[in-house]
């Protein structure tokens, strides 16, 4: 978590960049195992417990998806396909940064 910090300082100082969002991989359980991938999790759970840096906003995209499998999202594990899925996940985001960092 100290990168993220030093991050957050850098664009403070040299760009007047005051708020940071960040948006972790979409964590959800596999269809076929039911079951959530290891190094994704571990590094999801790394992000989203991060609260103790101020204007540092993290967007858990996994919270507001998880009725959905991670194929439904990412067929390929890597790449929205849906567009149905684009704007859902892009409203969301819009919607939370509209009423939480704005």
């Amino acid at each position: 978590m100290e990168d993220i910090k030093r991050i957050k300082n850098i664009l403070e100082n040299n760009f007047n960049i005051k708020k940071l969002i960040i948006i972790p991989h979409i964590n959800l359980r596999l269809k076929n195992s039911n079951l959530l991938i290891e190094e994704r999790n571990n590094l999801c759970n790394l992000l989203v417990n991060i609260n103790y840096i101020d204007n540092l906003y993290i967007i858990n995209l996994s919270k507001y998806l998880e009725n959905y499998y991670l194929e439904d999202i990412l067929p390929d594990y890597y790449h929205y396909t849906n567009d149905d899925i684009k704007d859902l996940i892009y409203k969301y985001i819009e919607n939370y940064v509209k009423n939480n960092i704005i």
